[in-house]
């Protein structure tokens, strides 16, 4: 009778731990756990702690461009978040709710999760130009509004859609270039913001 009372509990013991993936789980969800907190050993004395940044896959795009800087970036107030898990890229987008082209002026911040090397394929096609002093190495794309950036595990691409056409400005060349610098100008410092952010 012994050998009976067992099986039902090893059953059990055994089936729960297949017990993830049903209807409301985090792994039905794609919601995971949030990383432990328990604490380590110490290392041993005289030998320094390893350091753990956190990886690019635990960052949160909307937590380092948030609704606010998006909506001071592109001067229109915008609706909640859209937030995409694209292969390895996270992205956060925000889209105007206000002014001439409500839904058009948009913001968005992609993070990509595989290193330089992800970020460097998915950026390659643009006419990039180096800027100094932004992460570990930024470029920007002016004319697609586009700054590109490294710093440390972080590899992130700003895009902004300001609905301001500065090709348009063909009567005054000092204004179509005051144009352009204010773009550049607001991308770096959107992207010198988001760096501060995390």
């Amino acid at each position: 009778m012994e050998r009976v009372a067992v099986v039902p509990l090893l059953l059990v013991v055994l089936l729960g731990g297949c017990a993830t993936g049903g209807v409301g789980t985090p792994a039905a969800t794609g919601i995971t756990a949030a990383p432990s907190t328990t604490a380590t050993a110490s290392p041993s004395p005289g030998v320094p702690a390893p350091e753990t940044p956190s990886a690019a896959s635990d960052l949160d795009p909307c937590g380092l461009l948030t609704k606010a800087m998006a909506e001071a970036a592109i001067y229109q107030q915008v609706g909640p978040p859209n937030i995409v898990h694209e292969g390895n890229a996270l992205i956060c987008a925000y889209n105007s709710i206000s002014g001439p082209l409500p839904g058009i002026i948009s913001a968005s911040l992609t993070i990509y999760t595989g290193g330089k090397a992800a970020l460097a394929e998915a950026t390659n096609f643009y006419d990039l130009t180096p800027v100094p002093g932004v992460g570990d190495s930024a470029a920007i794309d002016v004319g697609t509004k586009v700054i590109v950036v490294s710093a440390g595990h972080l590899n992130f691409v700003i895009s902004l859609d300001t609905g301001r056409i500065c090709d348009d400005i063909l009567d005054n060349p000092a204004r179509k270039a005051a144009c352009w610098e204010d773009i550049k100008t607001g991308l770096i410092a959107l992207a010198r913001t988001v760096l501060q952010a995390r």
